[in-house]
Protein backbone atom coordinates (compact mmCIF):
# COMPACT_ATOMS: atom_id res chain seq x y z
CA UNK A 1 0.00 0.00 0.00
CA UNK A 2 2.08 2.84 -1.30
CA UNK A 3 0.98 6.39 -0.66
CA UNK A 4 2.06 9.51 -2.41
CA UNK A 5 5.22 11.20 -1.18
CA UNK A 6 4.53 14.72 0.08
CA UNK A 7 6.54 17.61 -1.26
CA UNK A 8 7.60 18.51 2.27
CA UNK A 9 9.05 15.06 2.97
CA UNK A 10 10.70 14.81 -0.44
CA UNK A 11 12.33 18.23 -0.19
CA UNK A 12 13.33 17.68 3.43
CA UNK A 13 14.93 14.34 2.58
CA UNK A 14 16.73 15.80 -0.44
CA UNK A 15 18.03 18.71 1.64
CA UNK A 16 19.16 16.38 4.43
CA UNK A 17 20.97 14.12 1.94
CA UNK A 18 22.69 17.13 0.35
CA UNK A 19 23.82 18.44 3.75
CA UNK A 20 25.18 15.03 4.74
CA UNK A 21 26.98 14.69 1.39
CA UNK A 22 28.55 18.14 1.78
CA UNK A 23 29.62 17.45 5.36
CA UNK A 24 30.91 14.02 4.38
CA UNK A 25 33.03 15.55 1.64
CA UNK A 26 34.61 17.90 4.21
CA UNK A 27 35.72 15.14 6.58
CA UNK A 28 38.97 13.28 6.01
CA UNK A 29 39.01 10.05 7.98
CA UNK A 30 35.40 9.51 9.07
CA UNK A 31 32.49 8.59 6.84
CA UNK A 32 29.13 10.04 7.76
CA UNK A 33 27.21 7.42 5.79
CA UNK A 34 24.94 6.35 8.71
CA UNK A 35 23.38 9.82 8.58
CA UNK A 36 21.82 8.94 5.22
CA UNK A 37 19.59 6.41 6.99
CA UNK A 38 17.26 9.11 8.37
CA UNK A 39 16.13 10.55 5.02
CA UNK A 40 15.80 7.07 3.52
CA UNK A 41 13.57 5.94 6.38
CA UNK A 42 11.47 9.14 6.17
CA UNK A 43 10.78 8.62 2.46
CA UNK A 44 10.13 4.90 2.84
CA UNK A 45 7.86 5.38 5.84
CA UNK A 46 5.63 7.82 4.01
CA UNK A 47 5.67 6.52 0.45
CA UNK A 48 6.62 2.85 0.47
CA UNK A 49 9.21 0.50 -0.94
CA UNK A 50 9.85 1.88 -4.43
CA UNK A 51 10.34 5.48 -3.32
CA UNK A 52 12.42 4.37 -0.34
CA UNK A 53 14.64 2.24 -2.58
CA UNK A 54 15.13 5.22 -4.89
CA UNK A 55 16.05 7.39 -1.90
CA UNK A 56 18.53 4.71 -0.79
CA UNK A 57 20.12 4.61 -4.24
CA UNK A 58 20.34 8.43 -4.40
CA UNK A 59 21.93 8.39 -0.94
CA UNK A 60 24.39 5.78 -2.15
CA UNK A 61 25.26 7.85 -5.20
CA UNK A 62 25.84 10.94 -3.03
CA UNK A 63 27.92 8.85 -0.64
CA UNK A 64 30.17 7.59 -3.44
CA UNK A 65 30.47 11.03 -5.06
CA UNK A 66 31.36 12.78 -1.81
CA UNK A 67 33.97 10.14 -0.97
CA UNK A 68 35.39 10.19 -4.49
CA UNK A 69 35.73 13.97 -4.73
CA UNK A 70 36.99 14.37 -1.16
CA UNK A 71 39.59 11.66 -1.62
CA UNK A 72 38.63 8.40 0.00
CA UNK A 73 40.78 7.26 2.93
CA UNK A 74 41.13 3.67 1.71
CA UNK A 75 44.41 2.04 0.77
CA UNK A 76 43.18 1.10 -2.70
CA UNK A 77 40.27 1.59 -5.03
CA UNK A 78 39.21 -2.01 -4.37
CA UNK A 79 38.67 -1.25 -0.67
CA UNK A 80 36.75 1.87 -1.65
CA UNK A 81 34.55 -0.20 -3.94
CA UNK A 82 33.93 -2.85 -1.27
CA UNK A 83 33.14 -0.25 1.42
CA UNK A 84 30.86 1.79 -0.84
CA UNK A 85 29.00 -1.28 -2.09
CA UNK A 86 28.40 -2.58 1.42
CA UNK A 87 27.26 0.83 2.68
CA UNK A 88 24.78 1.23 -0.18
CA UNK A 89 23.57 -2.35 0.41
CA UNK A 90 22.88 -1.52 4.05
CA UNK A 91 20.87 1.56 3.03
CA UNK A 92 18.79 -0.52 0.62
CA UNK A 93 18.32 -3.39 3.10
CA UNK A 94 17.25 -1.09 5.95
CA UNK A 95 14.64 0.56 3.78
CA UNK A 96 12.00 -2.23 3.59
CA UNK A 97 11.87 -2.58 7.36
CA UNK A 98 10.88 1.05 7.72
CA UNK A 99 8.11 1.26 5.18
CA UNK A 100 4.52 1.75 6.17
CA UNK A 101 3.40 -1.53 4.54
CA UNK A 102 5.45 -3.54 7.02
CA UNK A 103 3.79 -1.64 9.84
CA UNK A 104 0.41 -3.03 8.84
CA UNK A 105 1.74 -6.59 8.51
CA UNK A 106 3.28 -6.50 11.97
CA UNK A 107 -0.10 -5.87 13.61
CA UNK A 108 -1.25 -9.42 12.94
Amino acid sequence: MSTRLSTQTASGAALAMAIVAFADAQTDQVSLWPLYIGPVIAVSWEAGFVEGALAALVSGLLLVLSAYFAGHPYASHLFFLIASTSQVAVLVLIEPGSQADWQQCSRY
